[in-house]
């Protein structure tokens, strides 16, 4: 029988988490987050206490059902000696030659193919594709629907929206944002970088951004398959791509 699961986080994405551990044959030994007075429970269980009542040992199998990639990064270097669980749902398809770290979730309708490598406390969310050779640093999220070609590198951290894609053989740098439904074209190994879905207008954007009587919005650079761009502040950003 399988030890029981401890998880760490009381949101939305604990839900799945929860349902999936059910699907794996799993038990939840304990729910934990830093706001269990305010928490009503997951799904029927309690939320236990907080994150820093979990024991820290090899006994002690966990998952951290948290969205946020930070996050997962801080709490992972918070337990020297907890055993990360790997799941997988029965739904999905792993090739056996593919490689997953620990702490990591393959959600249901998820596809990893030959001889991919995902690294510590990734969320594979549900629907998502990722083909032949690609490697995934760790903490990285591939929201549901998104989609990596042939052997494309995600590094530490990165968020690929919902819908979002790579062709093959690119390179995302650390911590970076792909938005919903955007597609990465050009490589970029810079940290903390984030692409948008080019406007459906085939009209150009003006040089830096758009001045108007409140000041020049933002600076953003115009690829071919999407609006890479440096800065942003509000709202009126997301405005400005949708009059384009």
């Amino acid at each position: 029988m399988l030890p029981g699961l401890h998880v760490i986080g009381a949101g939305g994405h604990a839900k799945v988490i929860v349902e999936l551990a059910y699907a794996t044959g799993r038990n939840i030994a304990g729910i934990y987050d830093d706001q269990y007075e305010r928490h009503p429970g997951v799904l029927g269980y309690t939320v236990t206490g907080p994150i820093a009542s979990l024991p820290d040992t090899s006994d002690t199998h966990a998952i951290i059902a948290v969205g946020n990639n930070r996050f997962r990064q801080v709490i992972d270097g918070r337990f020297q000696h907890v055993t990360w669980a790997t799941l997988i749902h029965p739904f999905s398809w792993v090739s056996p030659s593919a490689r997953l770290g620990p702490g990591t979730v393959v959600l249901a309708g998820v596809v990893v193919q030959a001889q991919a490598t995902l690294g510590r406390h990734v969320i594979a969310n549900t629907g998502c594709s990722i083909d032949h050779d690609c490697a995934v640093g760790d903490y990285v999220h591939l929201a549901p629907g998104s989609r990596l070609a042939g052997g494309v590198h995600l590094g530490e951290g990165s968020f690929l929206g919902t819908k979002a894609s790579a062709i093959p053989g690119i390179n995302v740098g650390e911590w970076s944002i792909v938005g919903a439904g955007a597609v990465v074209s050009r490589s970029s190994q810079r940290t903390s970088r984030r692409w948008v879905p080019r406007p459906r207008s085939s009209r150009s954007a003006p040089q830096g951004g758009r001045t108007t009587e409140r000041g020049v919005l933002f600076s953003i650079q115009l690829t071919r398959e999407g609006v890479c761009y440096e800065k942003y502040g509000d709202a009126r950003f997301f405005s400005w791509l949708a009059g384009l």
